[in-house]
């Protein structure tokens, strides 16, 4: 039902979701992270470069429980959100940073190395619930008082975009 892929410059990538578990009864976040990087690129003598895909690839992956009240306020503010998804008619390229794709399992919107607005507050909520999947049990009110308040902050955000 939400998904948020990170893409940094100089580390491994990672994801973090939010998915209807094998029994069908709770959702999950889950948080999975290569343990070395995906996007590998093979220099060649002549100067090019191709996409190494030859080498497999090990993830580690967190799951953790969330309640379905959460998660449904998720959807309806990750969905708003992304229903008002727009992008610049000049892009905003750069070589470092990181790329962040995200999508409610119908709609997509992905952005480079934000610093404000809906974009940013996407970030931080996904941010948010990747602390939340490596969280101890003990922890993990925190974490849903921290992503509620991420969620007011992002709707707030998207209002103004």
């Amino acid at each position: 039902v939400f998904a948020m892929l990170v893409f940094p410059s100089f580390q491994p990538e990672f994801s973090v979701s939010i998915v209807l578990a094998k029994d069908q009864k709770h959702y999950d976040v889950v948080y999975s992270k290569p343990q070395t990087a995906i996007w590998k690129w093979k220099s060649f003598p002549d100067g090019h470069e191709e996409l190494d895909l030859s080498a497999p690839v090990v993830v580690d992956r967190e799951a953790v429980e969330i309640d379905s009240a959460i998660v449904q306020r998720i959807v309806s503010v990750v969905g708003s959100v992304l229903n008002r998804t727009r992008y610049p008619e000049e892009p905003m390229d750069g070589l470092d940073g990181v790329v962040y794709e995200f999508t409610d399992g119908v709609r997509w919107g992905s952005t480079w190395s934000p610093d404000a607005g809906a974009a940013a507050e996407m970030v931080r909520m996904g941010s948010l619930l990747k602390d939340f999947a490596l969280s101890s049990k003990d922890q993990r009110e925190t974490c849903k008082k921290k992503i509620y308040e991420a969620l007011h902050k992002l709707e707030a955000a998207g209002e103004k975009s």
